[in-house]
This record gives structure tokens, sequence and C-alpha cells, in this order.
């Protein structure tokens, strides 16, 4: 039993060291050995460029750029980080991705909030293997129709927007399992979103509705559903309890 105790307490201590090796918190320490480098944070950065100099990093699989405001722009040789998974800009000053993100087709979480976008990066909607967008505290009005693209999609947060509307073609994301519109502007949701039969969690409090679709019992998978602050008539909030009567519903 003890020598079987080692031998998992090795094998995980091999495993964090093989993990502190691949990750770098210096963009010029880890262009020294580019191919060892999987992991690259650069939180909380000076950072105000990203050299062009990063296709080198073959094998990054995750990028985080945090708190770095005055990061503006990103370099079109990001597009080459063809094994990238996860890639994170949390409040940076990044307006817009570059049109070669297209080609990071084994990305799959994506997050850009609190960056004041106004709008969607259209090039994400090409980007089919998405599992997660993070887009919450911008300035979003509306998202493109194209984000029907995504059919892999299954969480999207996009909390603290601007957002009046959805598009009745979110209802093809099939996959999708949560969606977050906390304190948006929604006046109303597309009868579409009835459509997303694997949908298990939906938050919109803090937005300005006043009733649902007429099919939002179809959601038969929803497990809660969050309505707090917005502008129900008891009558609706009746309707929609015996609708979703195997939902947690909060008004």
């Amino acid at each position: 039993m003890k020598k079987i105790t080692f031998l998992v307490l090795l094998i995980i201590c091999n495993n964090i060291n093989s993990q502190s090796k691949s990750r770098y918190n210096s963009f010029d320490k880890a262009l020294i050995e580019p191919d060892s480098v999987k992991i690259l944070s650069l939180t909380n950065s000076k950072t105000t460029t990203i050299s062009e100099e990063i296709y080198k990093l073959k094998n990054l699989e995750k990028l985080i750029l945090s708190w770095s405001n005055n990061l503006n722009e990103l370099p079109s040789s990001m597009g080459d980080l063809n094994k990238l998974k996860y890639l994170s800009f949390h409040a940076t000053g990044i307006k817009k991705l570059p049109n070669s993100f297209e080609k990071l087709k084994n990305l799959e979480y994506l997050e850009m909030s609190s960056n004041r976008l106004d709008t969607l990066p259209f090039v994400i909607t090409k980007l089919i293997n998405l599992k997660e967008i993070e887009f919450s505290q911008n300035k979003l009005r509306e998202l493109p129709k194209e984000i029907e693209e995504l059919k892999k999609i299954e969480k999207i947060y996009l909390t603290d927007n601007l957002l009046t509307k959805l598009p009745t073609s979110i209802g093809n994301l099939k996959s999708v399992k949560l969606i977050y519109l906390i304190n948006n502007y929604l006046t109303e949701l597309p009868e579409e979103i009835t459509q997303l039969k694997n949908l298990e969690e939906l938050a919109l409090m803090g937005n300005k509705l006043t009733f649902l679709p007429k099919n939002i019992g179809n959601l038969k998978k929803l497990k809660d559903l969050d309505l707090r602050f917005n502008k129900f008539s008891e009558e609706e909030k009746t309707r929609i309890r015996k609708s979703l009567p195997n939902t947690t519903i909060r008004f």
C-alpha cells in the first residue's frame, strides 16, 4: 500500500514539475526555449505590444493576457498558433482581433471581458471548435446572426452589456448548455431560443423582460432560470411556472 501511495505521489510531483517547466510569465524568457512553452501568462504586465515572433511558440496551448490596459493590437502571426486551446484577454485595451484568428481551429475557450467592445469580433464565428466564450462587461449592443456557426459552443457569458435583442439564429446553437445575459436591456427573447434542447441554465436577471416566448416549456432540460429584476406580471409568472414545472425559477 505504501509503495502504491509513493508511486501516486511521484506521478503527481512529476506532472506538477512538467507543468511548471512549460509555463512562462515572461515573453522574452519564453522565446529562449520556444518549443517547451505550453502556457504563457502575462497577467498584470505593462505589455503594450505582442511581438510578431509569438509564432515561434508552436506548442502554446494557453495564453493569458490580463490587466494589460495598454495592449491595443495583436500581431497577425498569432493565427499560426494552431495548438492554442485557451485564450484570455481580460481587461486589456484590445478592440479587435486580426483576421488571421480564423486559423485557430483548436481554440476552445475565448475570453475578452472588460474591454469596452461595442461589437462581437466577427472572426470568432469562424472558430468552429469554440466551447466557451466570455464577453461580459463590455458594451455589446447586438450579436451577429453568424453566431449560429459556433456549433460546439456550450457556455456563453454576456453579462453587463448593452444588448437589446438576440438574433433568431441563436436557436441553432444546439450544443449550448448555459447562457448568461445578466444586466442587459433585453425586452423580449426570440421564439427560436426555445429550440435549445440542451439548455440547462439561463440567467436573465436585470433586464426589461415582461414575458417569455410562448413555447418556453420546450426547454425540457432547463434546470435553472434566473428572472429576477425584470417586469413580469403575476399572470406571466404563473404561466412560466406551469410551463417549466421541473425548473428552479427565481423571480
